[in-house]
């Protein structure tokens, strides 16, 4: 009778551990703007993740940008990371991530045949070219990011500083054209 005991209780514990296993496994990862971060238009398409649910859970998280990305993914508060290519070196230097994998590249930018990012003006502001931007407004998302680190490349060729010669604000995406629109910026990213 104990030896039989055993068996049902060593069975039950092996089915409680197997099902302990089958919970799907959390995902989080880091997205700044639609339409150029994936995950939430796989959000939106469900069909697009076949085992979502099964194997596994995604819990997008927004960041302002990419820079916050990297304190996440150090933090352990994030799975996988976007970064672009002014915060990956960053997460390897200042956060100390020495085992960093690229799994995917969804934005390229500044390649031939491929979309690069742009500035904006209005047509009938200040700027007409970027040396008009001096005691100026430039919009970025956020300070660090991609479009901030363009932006500094730029003006840096025509000689002008952030903070010396121009004003630099940091704005979500979503609400870049309306803060320009306002014309509480003369550029936006």
């Amino acid at each position: 009778m104990k030896c039989r005991d055993f068996t049902c209780g060593l069975l039950a514990l092996l089915i409680v551990g197997d099902a302990a296993r089958c919970e799907p496994v959390k995902i989080r990862i880091s997205w700044v703007a639609v339409p150029n971060n994936l995950p939430p238009l796989f959000m939106a398409k469900p069909e697009m993740m076949t085992h979502a649910g099964k194997t596994y859970a995604v819990d997008p998280i927004r960041f302002p940008g990419t820079p916050q990305s990297v304190a996440a993914l150090a933090s352990g508060d994030l799975d996988i990371a976007l970064l672009t290519f002014s915060s990956f070196p960053l997460a390897i230097q200042n956060a100390g991530l020495q085992d960093l994998r690229v799994i995917g590249d969804e934005f390229i930018d500044g390649f031939p045949g491929y979309y690069s990012a742009e500035f904006l003006v209005l047509k009938d502001g200040p700027v007409k070219t970027i040396r008009d931007l001096k005691g100026r407004v430039a919009a970025v998302n956020v300070r660090g990011g991609g479009t901030d680190m363009a932006l500094r490349a730029i003006t840096r060729k025509e000689g002008l500083q952030e903070k010396r010669d121009y004003t630099e604000l940091e704005v979500a995406f979503a609400n870049m054209k309306a803060v320009l629109f306002d014309r509480k910026a003369d550029l936006i990213g």
